[in-house]
């Protein structure tokens, strides 16, 4: 093993390069600059007043704005394995970002309902469409978007609605045993009966679902009233925050090439232990 002042001197000669590297990106630093005044300028159109206080210090702008575009990076990579395709995970988070973007909801937690929904075996059209109606249920019962993902999911999986299932929706306020009676053309005292007799599948259950955030639906539009809350006007902030941050940070890796300088370092590192 390399000795420790060998060490120290070899990281001091690639960081000696790296910041020599940063001292030439002169258009860069420019580019990274307009990007910051851009993030500004959309959180003042929010109605934040940014001070010299909060936009001077670029450096810690630009460490919250790596660590929003590496979690849309990981989210992007996990939909593209999910998916099995890098161009179909792409689309799919560009769609849930733009749903995040315009409903009460934060992207952490749609990416994770989405992923959910992709391991259940939905396809990346139906988690979009299926989002929707999941959004408004969510919205309107005040249930988390992640819980109620999972028991759709599972309904699906079964192929059918179960009693247990059935018994989960009533408990989350979701009054899916009156939009059954109404889809299906059945009186809601036989619900319970059906459900118990393993006849009332997916297909059905799904519609049902779905009539609940359509129009004259109990849940319709919920995520738009929501949205007007306070809560759901921080919530929409944030994330539009997040993804615009996210895009600097995109940015920023790639006009100082972040990737290749960290791969070098750790080469060096791992050489020299």
């Amino acid at each position: 093993m390399a000795n420790d002042n060998t060490l120290s001197i070899k990281i001091e000669a690639l960081t000696a390069d790296l910041i020599k590297k940063l001292r030439g990106a002169s258009k860069s630093l420019d580019k990274f600059s307009e990007k910051a005044k851009v993030v500004g300028k959309k959180m003042q159109s929010a109605g934040i007043a940014m001070s010299k206080g909060i936009t001077a210090p670029l450096a810690i702008l630009g460490g919250v704005a790596l660590k929003a575009a590496a979690d849309l990076e990981t989210l992007e990579t996990s939909l593209s394995v999910m998916t099995g395709s890098a161009k179909e995970g792409k689309k799919l988070l560009k769609d849930l970002t733009s749903f995040a973007a315009k409903t009460p909801f934060q992207l952490e937690g749609i990416g994770n309902t989405a992923k959910m929904l992709l391991a259940f075996g939905f396809t990346a059209v139906d988690v979009k469409e299926n989002l929707k109606s999941l959004g408004d249920v969510s919205a309107g019962s005040g249930t988390d978007l992640g819980e109620l993902g999972r028991v759709f999911g599972q309904v699906a999986a079964a192929g059918k609605l179960t009693g247990e299932r059935l018994l989960q929706f009533q408990e989350r306020a979701v009054p899916i045993g009156p939009a059954l009676a109404k889809t299906m053309g059945v009186a809601e005292s036989s619900i319970k009966k059906l459900v118990s007799e393993g006849k009332v599948s997916f297909a059905d259950f799904e519609k049902a679902f779905k009539s609940l955030s359509e129009e004259g639906g109990v849940f319709e539009d919920a995520m738009i009233k929501q949205s007007k809350t306070l809560a759901g006007v921080f919530s929409t902030l944030k994330d539009n925050v997040q993804i615009s941050l996210g895009a600097l940070g995109q940015d920023i890796a790639t006009a100082f090439d972040l990737r290749g300088v960290a791969e070098k370092l750790i080469e060096k590192i791992n050489l020299e232990t």
